[in-house]
């Protein structure tokens, strides 16, 4: 699978504003491994795999909303490293974790999204 994603990006000409991301550290590893240009980010949604996002060559750590605190984020910055987080669909969240320093929120709500940030 990670030839076709390298071939696809290659064939579109993407050289930026994308990141490639899996719950599999190897998978991250093994594009990392093949591209170093390619952004990667390690998603998680349980306590044991965000654990991992240290030791991981990633660019982005993107842990599922119930896994984010304010220290979290320092500690994900302080690294380097940006922070996403997932799948955040209720105001205060969204007003809560932006304050927190968030690099970026998914949302399967764009339009309260929109209007949260508006």
């Amino acid at each position: 699978m990670e030839s076709k994603v390298l071939d696809a990006l290659r064939q579109c000409r993407m050289e930026e504003g994308y990141v490639v991301s899996s719950f599999l550290p190897e998978v991250v590893l093994e594009l990392k491994t093949r591209s170093a240009k390619i952004q990667t980010g390690i998603i998680s949604d349980t306590p044991g795999q965000l654990a991992c996002w240290r030791e991981a060559n990633v660019e982005y750590v993107i842990p599922h909303h119930s896994l984010v605190t304010r220290k979290l984020v320092q500690e994900v910055h302080n690294a380097g490293r940006k922070l996403l987080t997932w799948t955040v669909n209720d105001r205060n969240s969204m007003l809560r974790l932006a304050d927190w320093g968030v690099d970026g929120i998914i949302s399967d709500d764009t339009e309260l999204l929109v209007q949260t940030f508006a």
